[in-house]
This record gives C-alpha cells, structure tokens and sequence, in this order.
C-alpha cells in the first residue's frame, strides 16, 4: 500500500459562470465553499470519503444531485447544472490529483455531480473491488480445467470481453498472449503423456494407440486454431481500436 503524504490543500473556490441564478442557490454555493471533508488521495478510503462527502452535501440538501435518476425531479434546468457543475468542481477538489487523472483517463466528461459520482464509484468504490474479483476471476481460467482446447478458449474469450464490458483494463495483446502460453504449455503435457504412455506399452498394443492418439491430437489442434484465429481477429479489431488505428 503506497504512503498517504498529508499536503496542505487550499479552500475550493466556486466556478465562474456568467449566468444569472437566484439568490437561494447563490446562498447554497457559499454554503457548498464552506463544506469540508477529508480529501480522498488513496482508493483504499473511497467508500469512507463517499460517505462524508454524501452527508455533508445531506446538510445542504444536496445528496439528490449525486443521483442521475433524480434530475426530472427538477424543474428549473440552469439552476439545476448551475448546482450540479459547482458540486463536482467541489468534489473533483477534494480528490488527488493522481486519482483524477485515472478518473479522467478516457477523455470522459465529468463535469457534473451525478456523472462525476457514479464514474469515481465504478473505478475507486464496490465497482473497484467487484472488478478486482473479475480480473482475478480470469487470470485464473485455466486450460487444464476443461475438456478440450476448444471450451478452453470459448471461455477465455468470454471472460476477456467481460473485463472489456466493465472497463477493466487489458490490452488485447496481452490476452492473446496468455492464451497461447496456456495452449502452449496445454499441447506439451498431452504430448508428454502421450508419448510416456507409448514407451510403456507393447508393441502391438502401441501401434493401434498411437493411431487413435495421433487422429485425437490432430483434430484437437485444428479446433484450436479455429477458434483461436476467430479470438485473435476479433481482438486485433479492439488492438486498433484502442491504439486508434
């Protein structure tokens, strides 16, 4: 767990809009610069730093701007971002900047509460730890827990494009990477075991079982390549993507 280096951190000062607003949430943004909680700088804290900051934003009868399903609740709209765009600045404020850089890392708009909110809660909160259980879930897929090749990579393809789906992320290389060195590692033992149960064998016995085997291993090995090339193309299209080829 990295250190936390305690900093001096100056008062937030509310954004400059020139728009006209009414006296109550002029009142409510003074009120907002006046708000302190402890300042989130390690993800460890996350779920502690959303709850002060939900209580203090609760004293001001704030909290209902956190929730993106309670925007049609209002009806003045300008009054409504005005408040909504003060309140991230003032929580965006109260975060290390190496954490926004992480929130702001794939160029998304966090400008206001309910938006800010609920990007910090799937990167630093119970999404964060949900994602780790995810990730860990498929690092431990392994090829000799099923009963073909084939399966192996129908189901490391499909926990691949889950960490896709939840924005986890791992390049495509890296996974096409982590699947040839479990087919490669998969082929050596069946090889291994193959040729250890031929050396024990008769010889009359030794000629029909290598027949079989040799027709099981070709097959398998074309299934393989099948749905591996099928994979890799699919994943080389998400490489250029990601690199913005």
């Amino acid at each position: 767990m990295s250190p936390r280096i305690k900093k001096e951190i100056l008062d937030w000062e509310p954004l400059i809009m020139d728009l006209d607003v009414s006296e109550d949430t002029k009142a409510l943004i003074d009120k907002l610069s006046k708000l302190k909680v402890k300042h989130l700088t390690h993800i460890d804290d996350f779920d502690g730093w959303l709850i002060a900051i939900t209580r203090a934003l609760g004293t001001l009868g704030l909290k209902k701007y956190l929730n993106e399903e309670a925007r049609s609740q209002f009806y003045n709209f300008q009054e409504w971002m005005i408040l909504s765009k003060q309140i991230a600045s003032w929580m965006e404020h109260h975060v290390d900047n190496t954490l926004i850089r992480t929130l702001k890392a794939r160029g998304d708009a966090l400008t206001l509460a309910d938006t800010f909110i609920n990007k910090a809660k799937k990167l630093f909160g119970t999404g964060h730890i949900a994602n780790q259980l995810r990730l860990k879930k498929f690092l431990a897929i392994n090829s000799a827990d099923f009963s073909s090749m084939s399966h192996f990579v129908t189901a490391y393809e499909e926990g691949f494009m889950s960490l896709r789906s939840h924005d986890i992320e791992m390049a495509p290389y890296t996974a096409l990477l982590g699947m040839l060195m479990h087919i490669e590692q998969a082929n050596k033992q069946v090889h291994d075991k193959i040729h250890l149960m031929l050396q024990t064998e008769t010889d009359s016995v030794k000629s029909d079982m290598e027949k079989r085997q040799i027709r099981t291993i070709n097959t398998a090995e074309v299934v393989t390549v099948e749905v591996f090339q099928d994979f890799a193309s699919r994943t080389a299209t998400l490489l250029k993507l990601d690199e913005g080829f």
